[in-house]
């Protein structure tokens, strides 16, 4: 006897009837409703779930950025430092502070995805959604500078170079 899966029974699961999950409830403060509750139980009408997920894409798409940029910022210190055994010349001054801005790009782009997913998640669970510029247009902007100023170093370490 086989049974569909439209013939089954729906059944709604409530939050009080759901313990709460994870090493979080150990943590004090953390009674019903706390900021360290790991998961919220949202009624699925419409778009909630697709939303919901949506925004955690957005979030990973962030972490990747950030990670990226972390990435080149260590790989460009270490590009310059091997390039130059004595330390002594033009690469190895520009080397470190270009990742080191590469880095802080990146951890800012974390940030950004962080505060992101949270405002996000919280408006959707009013029935809103915040269409925020103001990250968006900060991350071009110093990212258009960060490229720039990568250029006129190369520029910059490569005429050195020849002479």
């Amino acid at each position: 006897m086989s049974m569909s899966i439209t013939s089954l029974p729906i059944q709604t699961i409530s939050q009080e009837n759901f313990p709460d999950p994870g090493w979080f409830s150990s943590l004090p403060n953390c009674e019903k409703g706390s900021i360290w509750k790991t998961t919220l139980f949202l009624e699925n009408n419409g778009s909630v779930a697709r939303d919901h997920l949506a925004n955690e894409r957005t979030f990973l798409a962030w972490l990747r950025t950030s990670l990226s940029f972390i990435g080149i910022g260590l790989a460009t210190a270490q590009l310059f430092r091997l390039t130059n055994r004595d330390h002594t010349s033009i690469d190895d001054r520009f080397g470190q502070p270009l990742g080191i801005t590469f880095i802080m790009l990146g951890i800012m782009f974390l940030f950004f995805g962080v505060t992101r997913y949270f405002l996000s998640q919280t408006t959707m669970i009013r029935g809103q959604f915040p269409a925020t510029r103001g990250a968006i247009i900060l991350a071009v902007i110093l990212t258009t500078i960060t490229l720039i100023g990568c250029l006129v170093i190369i520029i910059v370490v490569g005429r050195v170079s020849r002479t």
